[in-house]
């Protein structure tokens, strides 16, 4: 027997989870990587592999306790018959061939799913069958040396990936329309199943309805074979088929959050923290009211199941999708005539009903439109594993730790009423509710901080930290932009000095894109925290960070920040006159954090810093007079 070290990736990686118009696509489609990578390792270790990362701990023989990252690395022993090398060879063919069969039997579930439909299904087949991207390196190893080893192995893998083959695609369709997700591949929906110009109105809302019965897509949306897999595809973790919220029903949480909780308790936690409060009832009862009625228009008009039940596991009190809590999400729930988007009597009705359901919960509240993407990232592990000497044990150790990590992000997420797209090693993606978003980005950092502090073998060696960028935005906004937004963040967040930061991108639908970033160990989290909780007492005046920008506007840096502070200082003063302006003067006179900032006072990262803690004070909600004063976020 021969031993060897060996590295497998399965891609494509980005651009495959990127293309996604609905968060379902974006979950299913990290989803089936991680699906598949696991595959790849329970192979790698019932067949003579023993794993290094991920590590196969006690407890989790079939990793199914968190998500598995596409880079399989383990120590393999073949039999070498033949010519040397053939063993090897084999065994990362037939474990290539393996990976490709278990994609083929998803392929084959999910279409069957339309075998009454009319679609292009060959076509589809063969986008599927040309997406998998698997490259596998393998060098001779004995058990020694083994930094030496895993460089040279980085090393012809990245060699392989840059001379990989390239093919003419077979799935190529002369005059059928790109899919509008990725814009590359042809969609395998007949043209003849949507509107088309003369259709009477009977016909346009047949079809409207087909294609969200069949497909679950709207009059506008174009699938390639790949997209519908992915609109389609139940992951192997997943409760059900329709297991992810959508962006609408993230930023409508923190409007359920304020209204059930009691009234002084403003502490993000779990949905128990609502209970015996007496508003849950209301809550529940005025919803149910409402969505029969907006359910009886929909039947009315031939449009069914918009009004999509939500998983039991994102709810909050809130068993439908959330888009029906917001106006102008109305028409498309409930109006057929989608195309000539005129007032029409369904569309009013829906309205009123709306309008009912606020005056039942006796709330002049409304939900928020704006969610985040929160994606975290280690710093440094690539030094902390070439700090672990040459012992590959030591490195499945190192992944140990990294298991606990992800398998304990979940709950973190899901206790802070977020939703989890994808948790493996160190990497964590998940759509965020505001009014808990600091303090689960807290706690995963904590979390991940905790899983290092007793780890000795590091030695003197950095311990990895955890860097994190979020974006808050829009739910009406590509999610593909969001998720752009949240991952230029997290690399802002990298590129702070020493690393170990926060980074927060606000961006609105009118106005520039707003960015902050701090360290934690520079309690920056904790500098925002307090932020948040002074806009909520209502110490800071809303127009004092757009006044102090209008004069970093006018001045700009040139001016001696003496007179920048003194001039910040007197906004301070009559925005709070006659109201006590003693925490807004602290603010307004801060003193430099390091050397560079005593030449010059940063107005406008003060200012961003001002915008977007206001944001999020305002998903949490005023602090009632009769809160306590040490009760913070």
């Amino acid at each position: 027997m021969d031993q060897y070290l060996f590295l497998l990736t399965i891609g494509p990686v980005q651009e495959f989870i990127a293309a996604a118009r609905r968060t379902r696509d974006l979950w299913a489609g990290s989803q089936l990587l991680s699906d598949l990578s696991r595959q790849a390792a329970v192979y790698i270790r019932d067949h003579q592999g023993e794993l290094i990362f991920p590590s196969s701990s006690p407890g989790n023989e079939d990793l199914k306790q968190h998500d598995v990252v596409n880079r399989i690395l383990a120590t393999v022993e073949v039999d070498e018959v033949g010519t040397v090398g053939d063993g090897i060879r084999n065994f990362g063919k037939d474990l290539e061939n393996h990976i490709r069969e278990i994609f083929q039997e998803k392929i084959t579930k999910v279409l069957y799913e339309f075998k009454d439909t009319c679609f292009y299904r060959e076509i589809a087949e063969q986008q599927l069958n040309d997406l998998l991207e698997i490259n596998w390196a393998a060098v001779e190893f004995n058990g020694t040396d083994y930094n030496n080893a895993r460089e040279q192995l980085e090393r012809i893998l990245a060699a392989r990936k840059n001379t990989r083959d390239f093919k003419q695609p077979s799935w190529s369709q002369v005059g059928q329309p790109k899919s509008s997700i990725d814009g590359q591949r042809e969609s395998v929906i007949p043209e003849h199943c949507y509107v088309q110009r003369g259709d009477n109105d009977a016909i346009k809302k047949q079809k409207l309805n087909n294609l969200w019965q069949k497909f679950h897509i709207s009059g506008a949306e174009r699938l390639s074979g790949v997209d519908l897999f992915k609109r389609w595809y139940r992951p192997e973790l997943a409760e059900t088929k329709d297991d992810f919220p959508s962006t609408s029903h993230i930023a409508a949480l923190p409007f359920i959050w304020r209204y059930v909780r009691a009234s002084s308790e403003y502490k993000p936690l779990n949905v128990e923290d609502c209970h015996n409060t007496g508003k849950e009832d209301i809550f529940c009862h005025a919803i149910d009211v409402y969505a029969d009625v907006l359910q009886d228009i929909q039947s009315k008009v031939k449009l069914k199941e918009k009004v999509v039940q939500q998983s039991s596991r994102f709810t909050h009190f809130m068993p439908y999708d959330a888009s029906i809590l917001y106006e102008t999400r109305l028409r498309e729930i409930t109006d057929s005539d989608e195309l000539k988007k005129r007032q029409s009597t369904e569309l009013e009705n829906a309205r009123k009903a709306l309008k009912e359901f606020y005056q039942q919960i006796e709330t002049s509240d409304h939900p928020s439109p704006y969610y985040a993407i929160l994606h975290a990232d280690g710093d440094a592990m690539g030094q902390a594993i070439d700090g672990l000497a040459s012992d590959y044990k030591l490195h499945q150790e190192f992944s140990r730790q990294l298991d606990k990590f992800a398998s304990s992000v979940r709950d973190i997420v899901e206790s802070h009423w977020g939703a989890l797209i994808y948790s493996g090693g160190d990497d964590v993606l998940a759509l965020m509710p505001l009014h808990s978003l600091l303090s689960c980005a807290k706690e995963l950092h904590s979390k991940f901080d905790e899983a290092w502090s007793d780890f000795s073998a590091l030695g003197d060696v950095t311990k990895p930290t955890l860097s994190i960028g979020i974006a808050i935005a829009h739910y009406m906004e590509p999610l593909s932009d969001t998720l752009h937004l949240a991952r230029a963040a997290e690399k802002k967040a990298k590129s702070f000095p020493g690393k170990n930061a926060l980074a927060i991108t606000l961006s609105k639908r009118s106005g520039s894109d707003r960015t902050i970033v701090g360290g934690w160990s520079d309690q920056f989290h904790q500098h925002i925290s307090d932020l948040i909780q002074l806009y909520r007492k209502n110490t800071i005046p809303d127009g004092y960070a757009f006044e102090l920008e209008d004069l970093w506007q006018r001045l700009g840096s040139a001016v001696d920040p003496a007179i920048l502070r003194a001039e910040a200082k007197r906004i301070a003063k009559r925005k709070r006159e006659g109201k006590g302006s003693s925490e807004l003067l602290k603010l307004a006179e801060m003193p430099p954090k390091n050397n560079e900032e005593k030449t010059t006072w940063n107005i406008e990262m003060f200012v961003n810093e001002l915008v977007i803690a206001s944001e999020l004070a305002r998903a949490l909600g005023p602090i009632e007079a009769t809160a306590k004063p040490e009760e913070t976020v």
